[in-house]
């Protein structure tokens, strides 16, 4: 495509390829002035939007997607041996469309609230909504994710390497008074 089209000129563009598919978006626009560098800027905002809300439609459109979400709510809610209430909540770590599909939980136990979804490579467990008093470093001292390197934790929540790590980490908790 030409960047030029009768008087406009080419003031924005962007081009991915990825997991979640391909998207090229050009924006040409006339005005009585030279396009500035706020213009440039305002343009780059919008144009980020544009991306999100195409590719969102596109992994909502992708049937994949619904397969891959309901795997992973299944094995992430599978870590709990008791569960009153399971409530979908946005994802905790990341709110751009790649995320969209891959929402966190609230698991409502006799115990209280705990909070589990994946961020990035490891499962975040919170259990600030609880009654459980312990804090991840009371419950968990010295936890490694592999040997020499420590498990992320700090006031009552932990991150799991695993489903495995995550249901062991969710017994201990609730475990705990």
């Amino acid at each position: 495509m030409d960047n030029n089209v009768e008087g406009y000129e080419l003031a924005s563009g962007m081009e991915m390829s990825g997991g979640c598919g391909d998207l090229g978006v050009k924006v040409f626009v006339r005005v009585n002035r030279k396009m500035n560098e706020t213009d440039r800027n305002n343009l780059r905002r919008i144009m980020d939007d544009i991306e999100s809300a195409v590719m969102k439609e596109t992994l909502r459109l992708d049937p994949e997607t619904a397969k891959a979400a309901a795997v992973e709510r299944a094995e992430l809610l599978d870590c709990f041996s008791v569960g009153v209430y399971v409530e979908e909540i946005p994802n905790g770590y990341c709110n751009r469309y790649c995320c969209a599909f891959k929402p966190w939980y609230v698991v409502t136990t006799p115990k209280g609230r705990i909070k589990i979804g994946w961020r990035k490579s490891v499962i975040h467990i919170e259990w600030t909504d609880s009654a459980i008093k312990a804090s991840a470093s009371e419950i968990f001292p010295k936890e490694e994710a592999w040997p020499g390197y420590e498990t992320t934790q700090y006031e009552k929540i932990i991150h799991a390497h695993g489903i495995e790590k995550a249901k062991e980490y969710i017994n201990r908790i609730l475990e705990r008074n």
